[in-house]
């Protein structure tokens, strides 16, 4: 009996080390960006997870689909304003993420 309750602690430390709880936002933690997905332009302020970009998903009104956000982890804090920056600016879905990565790993 002992054996499962260590199990389900395991599970729900592991389920929380998965994902960051900002507020009433949960964001699942994800090394590739997903496809459909875009940076989320809410600026390091609102998302202080260093190394990290949050990404949203968002309907056909562009409103965020705040049940399945994401955040991506990116080589360094550096990239990760960059990214942000660009999304404040001209948003940044997956292609030009990939974009963007490229020139820094060539330049």
């Amino acid at each position: 009996m002992g054996g499962v309750r260590k199990d389900k602690v395991k599970n729900l430390i592991q389920l929380v080390m998965e994902k960051f709880i900002d507020g009433s936002y949960v964001f699942e933690k994800t090394n590739e960006f997903p496809d459909g997905y875009e940076i989320w332009a809410i600026g390091r302020r609102n998302f202080e997870h260093k190394s990290y970009v949050p990404l949203c998903e968002v309907d056909e009104n562009y409103n965020v689909k705040r049940d399945t956000l994401k955040a991506l982890r990116v080589k360094d804090e550096a990239f990760a304003l960059a990214l942000l920056y660009e999304a404040v600016k001209r948003g940044v879905n997956k292609k030009k993420y990939n974009k963007m990565l490229s020139a820094k790993e060539n330049g």
